[in-house]
């Protein structure tokens, strides 16, 4: 039976130091500054009801605003509502869910009992001013000022209650003179750094304004420096710098207050914006996720920042995804920019329709995307679809007339071809030439469609005067691709009188030209004149070496 006893008394022993171990790890944890794993901490003291461990359980739930949780603890606790320490708490749980009545009935019916209590007098004072009952806080608080000594709480309490009035003036000094009572009232310097956030978002002049935003900064600041674990006071510095576009420094203090409350969204959301535009978009994927799943107001502006880093990091099929999600609603915050994105991811994925059902609405967002007209209007043009891409390309010249129109009016002239209407193309193309008489492809197509209207006269005209130019440039690629342009619709028609005479001109202006021999070759070839194709083509591979059909045509001739 000893035995039996001693065993039972040595299980609660040890129960009780891991019970003790426990508590001191939570308060450990607390004193760090980090109330949500203290809570993980405390949860299996708090099943035994374990009376400390619910007191501070109560006290981390109102650290992280949630009075009701803290409520339910307190009023867990024996005898809490005859301890005037408990009551205190549990009229200020009531006060910020606003059962005012049963705040202000339970306090100053202690306070009643016990009128020498500082701390009771303030818990009912603030319970009065959360009521809007003004008049009664100020007596109370006026008359403890003048009884008993300077007391940083008092004064704190008066700032609250001008503030409330949003006599900010008034708010201020008496934060003023909390702090210069005390250095470490926390929260009389807390009050004191959003009154002059008020004073700056009231203000006209612009530069006043600026001033009272610092000194809300520097306030906040301080803060962070005498208490590294306040985590309003990083949150409240974040949120400042991140609105003065001030990214890194928003992001540290920001990346401190999420250390310090895993679990505060807000602070999570403005630390990824901040990521997204100091484009760290690794670092900012976690936060986005987050956001989307839990802020119910940031969740459209955070899924589109989501897509956006996707994108940013090459993840194209999981930004694609989820722009089809978002393109799907019509309340989606995407911007032209977002629309592009998206445009291009759907590319990554080979859906071009998507693709131009999403550069056309970036472009009607936002006309002046410049670069975007090009993408699309080739996309359309791929598909011939020649019309649609006709219609682009205008578009460009409309809202975005640059050093690129040539090359636009160029493509304007090659989509007409391309839909058999060369007498459509040509205005664009002499367009695009007198913009840039050095684009060889404008040339070609303008040879091209003048060969599909039989203006073969105007076609020689062009084609030898460019001849001339490129070949004085010493532009040797051009010049045989002229050559090309200007001689193969001869060979097509087999009008070899006219390409004998032609190519025969083309070698006296570019006799280093492989393609003008080649083609003389064609013609006296065409004409019968074995002699005279054979001479013709071996200078063509005199001059390329590579020239396959001028080696076929040597055989086929079977010259000596």
């Amino acid at each position: 039976m000893l035995k039996r006893r001693t065993h039972i008394v040595l299980a609660f022993v040890l129960s009780a130091i891991a019970a003790w171990a426990q508590l001191e790890r939570a308060q450990e944890l607390a004193r760090q500054g980090k109330p949500e794993a203290a809570l993980d901490a405390l949860r299996p003291l708090l099943a035994q009801k374990q009376e400390e461990a619910l007191l501070l359980a109560g006290d981390l739930w109102m650290e992280l605003e949630r009075p009701d949780s803290a409520l339910a603890l307190y009023l867990q606790i024996p005898r809490a509502e005859r301890r005037p320490e408990i009551v205190r708490r549990i009229g200020t749980a009531y006060s910020l869910l606003g059962k005012h009545a049963e705040a202000i009935r339970l306090l100053r019916s202690h306070y009643e009992r016990k009128p020498n209590d500082l701390e009771l007098l303030l818990a009912l004072v603030q319970a009065l001013i959360a009521a809007d009952s003004l008049q009664q806080a100020e007596y109370l608080l006026l008359r403890s000022r003048d009884i008993v000594p300077p007391n940083a709480q008092i004064y704190t309490l008066l700032g609250d209650l001008y503030y409330r009035q949003r006599v900010y003036e008034l708010a201020r000094s008496n934060y003023e003179q909390a702090i210069a009572l005390d250095s470490m009232a926390h929260s009389a310097r807390m009050r004191l750094a959003e009154v002059y956030y008020r004073l700056a978002t009231r203000e006209t002049d612009r530069e006043l304004a600026a001033e009272y935003f610092r000194r809300s900064l520097r306030e906040w600041n301080t803060l962070t420096r005498l208490d590294p674990t306040n985590a309003r006071a990083f949150y409240e510095q974040g949120r400042l710098l991140f609105f003065a576009r001030q990214w890194e420094l928003a992001a540290q203090a920001l990346q401190r207050f999420v250390e310090l409350r895993p679990s505060g969204t807000l602070g999570r959301w403005y630390l990824a914006q901040a990521l997204v535009e100091l484009r760290r978009c690794d670092e900012a994927l976690v936060h986005l996720e987050r956001v989307a799943a839990e802020l119910d107001t940031a969740r459209p502006r955070a899924q589109v920042l989501l897509a956006r880093c996707l994108f940013e990091t090459q993840r194209y099929d999981s930004a694609n995804a989820l722009y089809s999600a978002l393109a799907a609603n019509s309340n989606s915050p995407m911007d032209a920019a977002d629309w592009e994105r998206a445009g291009i991811s759907a590319l990554f994925r080979g859906d071009t329709a998507a693709a131009i059902a999403r550069f056309t609405e970036s472009l009607r967002r936002d006309p002046r995307r410049c670069g975007l007209y090009f993408q699309l209007g080739m996309l359309h043009y791929n598909r011939r679809s020649y019309s649609q891409a006709i219609e682009t390309f205008r578009s460009r010249l409309q809202h975005c007339s640059d050093t690129l129109d040539a090359r636009i009016y160029a493509l304007i002239g090659a989509a007409f071809l391309s839909d058999n209407r060369p007498d459509s193309a040509l205005p664009a193309l002499y367009a695009s030439l007198r913009l840039d008489s050095t684009n060889s492809f404008t040339v070609r197509l303008l040879l091209s469609a003048l060969a599909a209207l039989n203006r073969t006269g105007e076609a020689e005209s062009v084609g030898l005067r460019e001849l001339r130019r490129f070949q004085a440039l010493g532009d040797r690629t051009a010049v045989e691709e002229i050559c090309v342009a200007l001689l193969a619709p001869l060979v097509e028609r087999k009008d070899f009188q006219q390409l004998l005479r032609l190519s025969r001109e083309t070698t006296r202006i570019a006799p280093g030209s492989a393609k003008a021999w080649l083609f003389l070759g064609v013609a006296y070839h065409g004409l019968n004149d074995r002699a005279n194709a054979c001479r013709a083509y071996r200078e063509a591979l005199r001059r390329n070496p590579g020239e396959s059909t001028a080696q076929q045509n040597l055989k086929l001739l079977e010259c000596p």
